[in-house]
């Protein structure tokens, strides 16, 4: 009754036919995330009570597990999941992550994982450092599978594309010796915004002179929309390197970048007289795209 008196409920015929009683009346609710939302609080506090009062209309503990059992991998329930996992904390949050993890399981696994690591990203930082652990070694297991058995090197793994997929272990799989170095770098080019750290690491794998590897970097990197001061200047610096292929892929970065400093767009101007043609026109787009041009570089062009 109370949810009726606020702007979250509404009805499709309450002025349509006032004989009918508030029971009658078909509700709905303004927009799905609020149906959601208040799904996701009812079901936190089945959890968080160790024994609800029959009186107080609540499901009992029993009843509370078999619903989660029987609805973890219902499509309509995801975001549910995923927002009891940002309600809860404490025991309930781990006795919830428990239920998750019971039977019945998913019988490829691949839907299972996609729900425990869009729930271990809502909380992350409040779960038991040992239980993460064990929750992060399971994921890992089954990317190290899916990346065995599914994909080529032209794809990136369906399961790290998730952006709830912690960015931190596909950088830690990144830095060790392994052959998959393509494919993690294009799942971390699927995302739209990287960390600066990851950038960074991405970087870094430039210096294994791989031409795959390099080229999956620099197309990840051209998705970015920003890039830090530091990885800036990185390809600044390239752009003076005595390999034209390298030049020709710092310039292509910069390209796609609307805003560069100074030293940056200085740089870009004596690319401009590159022996290499792409070289020549990647730092015309960039110099392009640029809303406004210092006046030292005025002077120099």
């Amino acid at each position: 009754e109370i949810m009726k008196q606020t702007s979250f409920l509404h009805t499709t015929d309450a002025d349509l036919d006032h004989s009918k009683s508030d029971s009658q009346q078909a509700w709905y609710f303004l927009h799905l995330t609020f149906q959601e939302y208040f799904a996701a609080t009812w079901i936190a506090q089945h959890l968080q009570v160790k024994q609800p009062h029959p009186s107080a209309g609540m499901m009992t503990v029993e009843q509370t597990k078999a619903f989660v059992q029987e609805h973890k991998y219902n499509p309509q329930y995801e975001i549910v999941w995923w927002m009891v996992a940002g309600l809860l904390d404490g025991e309930a949050l781990e006795a919830f992550f428990d239920l998750l993890q019971v039977s019945p399981r998913d019988l490829i696994g691949g839907r299972h994982q996609q729900i425990l690591a869009s729930c271990l990203n809502e909380a992350r930082d409040r779960l038991n450092t040992a239980v993460v652990a064990i929750l992060d070694t399971e994921l890992m297991k089954w990317l190290h599978f899916e990346i065995q058995t599914c994909h080529s090197e032209g794809d990136g793994s369906m399961l790290g594309c998730q952006t709830s997929f912690s960015e931190a272990l596909l950088v830690e799989k990144l830095g060790s010796v392994c052959s998959w170095k393509t494919i993690l770098v294009k799942t971390l080019g699927a995302r739209s915004t990287l960390s600066e750290s990851t950038i960074q690491s991405l970087i870094g794998t430039l210096n294994d002179n791989d031409a795959d590897v390099g080229q999956s970097v620099l197309s990840a990197l051209c998705k970015q929309s920003t890039l830090p001061e530091s990885a800036i200047q990185y390809f600044i610096g390239t752009l003076k390197h005595g390999n034209k292929y390298v030049r020709r892929q710092a310039s292509l970065i910069l390209s796609n970048k609307s805003t560069l400093p100074e030293s940056a767009i200085l740089y870009l101007i004596g690319a401009l007289k590159d022996e290499d043609l792409s070289v020549r026109r990647s730092a015309e787009l960039a110099l392009g795209k640029q809303s406004t041009l210092p006046e030292s570089a005025i002077q120099s062009l």
